[in-house]
């Protein structure tokens, strides 16, 4: 039909062979017969867009279908509901299985489409647009778009007002989110549990936990709705943030009661086990750990990191091991946080030959070390004098490929100027420029420091120069190291100097400036 004479048959005609070829599941014909159809001056129809934006979705090419969209929109067409429908759901069946698919420029398209389209799509098509905007994290957006909507007259649904709610707290905007709570009210509709978790938990992402737990009770004695095992495990972790262990305990008890839902379950003791240790209350955590597993819920990593670290922070390494051999043996799978708490606990006992053991058992489960594994691990050697294996370490890190971060630098070169290594921790200072990683005031004041121990106070002169010519401002602790080194070379005169500069910056002088300076006039003999 496309090379019969003119007049051309009408669109009807050419709208049935697309339809027969769509059914037939040739949508990749489809597209191109649509491109000549318009390259001979064919006028389209709603159909046509129809079925075009149909071929295109289910080639998961939902994006594609957008351009035509706008085409229709020009020449004055209507796509129907159903067209509208087709493109979202398309364009999200894409983005759950790759969220990039959907950008935020196609989401904002569709919307202003639909906005403009007559009859007004259902809100329910808004919503997932504005879910889909959420998900790519434009909760501005969201809410101007809402706003655009109730402009014109489109009614909000539950699901539109939780999302607002969701977009509210993710800004931090708790008071907007208590407005909307009272549009749900003032519509007739009614919260649900979501909308309550959601502004229960932006309270206390704001640290507002007083707010959160008024919310929770009003929710409670307001019988709105009934709190989920979710609820209870946001406030039970507002109280452990106040360090209230007794009123999470509380809570917990009261799920636990016979009959009584929801069921608490392996977040909710983690929570309160991770809380009691934290206040060092080892014995409790443990006695909560057993009756968690006498109550048939089964211990995760992350219970289990939290008796690791707990263990750790008070010394007890080998209770540490045995909590490890104990996950292992459950088939419980360590993680690279787990191993990590092991090796820096290990490697402050000076015990670097277990901290290797880690180390291997680690690589061996297949959990791969990262950055702060291999920093922790020369720390150890660092702090045992081993500085050649230290390096070892970090030579290691540098062949993995962008894992050396400051922090490493940092501990290399202390580690080096400890050992009196000055001219090699100077080499890594110069090492970091290659590697595009910018010296912070720690290394500055730690090379400085090894400059003037060593006694090449030009050296550290010129370093301290070029530390305020990069933009890192000294600290105490620089001014500290360059006293010290003023007063052992019984420069006392040019220590009070820079002490008068220090105290004209205002910077909070501590102890130990005091303490240099006061030794240094001893020293020379100004007791006055």
């Amino acid at each position: 039909m496309l090379h019969m004479r003119r007049p051309l048959p009408s669109v009807v005609y050419f709208n049935q062979i697309l339809t027969q070829i769509t059914n037939l599941k040739h949508y990749g014909v489809v597209i191109p017969l649509f491109r000549q159809m318009g390259l001979i001056g064919m006028a389209y129809d709603a159909c046509t867009i129809s079925i075009i934006t149909y071929c295109y979705c289910q080639l998961k090419l939902a994006g594609l279908s957008l351009p035509v969209l706008a085409q229709f929109f020009k020449l004055g067409h209507q796509p129907d509901v159903t067209t509208f429908a087709t493109v979202i759901n398309a364009l999200l069946l894409q983005t759950s299985s790759n969220p990039k698919v959907m950008n935020v420029e196609d989401a904002l398209k569709v919307f202003h489409e639909m906005l403009h389209s007559r009859p007004l799509p259902s809100v329910f098509l808004f919503t997932q647009i504005l879910g889909q905007l959420v998900k790519l994290k434009q909760y501005s957006a969201v809410i101007s778009l809402n706003r655009q909507m109730g402009l014109i007259g489109i009614v909000p649904n539950d699901y539109t007002l939780n999302t607002i709610i969701n977009c509210y707290c993710h800004l931090n905007q708790m008071g907007f989110g208590l407005s909307v709570l009272a549009q749900f009210f003032k519509s007739g509709l009614q919260p649900d549990v979501f909308t309550f978790n959601t502004l229960i938990n932006g309270f206390i992402l704001e640290n507002q936990v007083a707010e959160a737990t008024a919310l929770f009770t009003k929710m409670v004695e307001g019988g709105y709705c009934k709190p989920d095992v979710f609820t209870f495990n946001t406030v039970i972790k507002a109280f452990c943030i106040m360090g209230n262990n007794s009123a999470a305990m509380q809570l917990l008890r009261k799920m636990e009661e016979r009959g009584y839902e929801p069921e608490p379950n392996v977040v909710t003791y983690t929570t309160i086990i991770h809380s009691l240790l934290k206040d060092t209350l080892f014995v409790d955590a443990m006695n909560l750990f057993s009756e968690m597993i006498s109550r048939g819920i089964t211990p995760d990593v992350v219970t289990y990191n939290s008796l690791i670290h707990g263990v750790c922070n008070v010394g007890q390494w080998k209770e540490a091991i045995r909590l490890l051999n104990e996950m292992l043996s459950k088939g419980i799978f360590p993680d690279v946080p787990t191993f990590n708490v092991l090796v820096d606990t290990l490697c402050k006992e000076g015990m670097v030959v277990e901290t290797e053991s880690v180390v291997e058992i680690m690589i061996q489960r297949g959990v791969e070390p990262n950055s702060t594994t291999y920093n922790l691990l020369m720390d150890g050697y660092c702090l045992r004098g081993e500085i050649d294996e230290a390096r070892h370490v970090f030579d290691l890190m540098v062949r993995k490929g962008s894992m050396v971060n400051v922090y490493s630098c940092n501990r290399l070169i202390n580690g080096y100027c400890k050992k009196k290594k000055i001219d090699e921790a100077n080499k890594v200072f110069k090492e970091m420029r290659c590697r595009e990683l910018v010296p912070n005031t720690v290394t500055f004041n730690t090379l400085i420091d090894g400059f003037c121990k060593a006694g090449r106070k030009q050296e550290a002169e010129e370093l301290f120069s070029e530390m305020q010519g990069c933009g890192q401002l000294p600290d105490v602790q620089t001014f500290a190291v360059l006293l010290d080194a003023l007063c052992s070379n019984q420069q006392v005169s040019t220590a009070l100097e820079l002490l008068n500069e220090m105290e004209a910056k205002k910077l909070e002088l501590d102890v130990v400036v005091y303490t240099v300076v006061i030794a240094g006039l001893c020293k020379a003999g100004n007791i006055e």
